[in-house]
């Protein structure tokens, strides 16, 4: 595992982690701008592939105002970012401290941030395993 897949995991987790939003575009510069961001490839995954309900989904719709692709991807990363963090119970504090330093600086993510627990951790995980990295980013595979 190296930086770059990293944080295309947290890219792709923080995008599915919108679906409910994101399913729901109807104005045509948004769906491109989204488009142009995500590509086509994770959008299709997304509605296929994505169920409708996560945890650790935000309530709201994306803070991205504009239509940049850039802070599209920057906000998604972002979110993915943090559930990979939450993901990491208590007994992975030092795997947390360097996960932090795998992304952006800016984001003040903080490696002691609660984690998830219970069905919601379960249900997460699940997710980033046998949909996310298998069908995603199957070169990580060999980890299960």
């Amino acid at each position: 595992m190296d930086v770059a897949d990293v944080k295309r995991l947290a890219l792709e987790l923080g995008v599915s982690l919108q679906r409910e939003h994101l399913a729901v575009q109807v104005r045509r510069e948004r769906v491109l701008a989204m488009r142009a961001a995500f590509g086509e490839e994770l959008m299709s995954f997304l509605y296929d592939e994505v169920p409708a309900s996560l945890p650790f989904a935000p309530s709201g719709p994306p803070k991205a105002n504009g239509l940049d692709a850039g802070e599209l991807r920057q906000q998604a990363g972002r979110l993915g970012a943090q559930a990979l963090l939450a993901l990491l119970g208590a007994d992975w504090m030092a795997v947390k401290r360097r996960a932090v330093l795998m992304f952006d600086r800016s984001w003040n993510l903080d490696s002691k941030a609660e984690g998830l627990s219970g069905r919601s951790h379960k249900t997460l995980l699940s997710f980033v395993v046998e949909k996310l990295i298998t069908k995603r980013l199957p070169q990580w595979q060999w980890l299960y």
